[in-house]
């Protein structure tokens, strides 16, 4: 039986100082429920220059397609505490809508 893949959509802006605790939580939590995590802060090796520059179009961008393409291939998503205040989890939380992904909240 294969392993279901969830997709973890976490809040940054105005967060950043705590986003790498944050989605070390989400990836334990998601785990422990028996999913296979992508997490977007992994995948796009998000570091600390990243985080300063995040409001950045061009690289928000960049990684919002990213994003959606990994979420796309999950069979779920995970909304972090928050998501509601964030553009890019509400963008994420609808592309999982509408591709019929089980959504799950922390």
């Amino acid at each position: 039986m294969k392993t279901k893949r969830i997709y973890i959509s976490i809040p940054i802006t105005g967060r950043e100082d705590t986003i790498f605790e944050r989605n070390e939580l989400a990836k334990k939590e998601v785990k422990e429920l028996g999913y296979e995590y992508v997490s977007p802060i992994d995948n796009n090796d998000v570091c600390e220059e990243d985080l300063k520059n995040h409001t950045n179009l061009e690289k928000t961008a960049i990684y919002m397609g990213k994003d959606i393409e990994d979420l796309i291939t999950c069979d779920s998503i995970y909304l972090c505490q928050g998501w509601e205040n964030s553009r890019g989890c509400q963008i994420e939380k609808f592309v999982a809508e509408k591709f019929n992904k089980e959504i799950l909240e922390q």
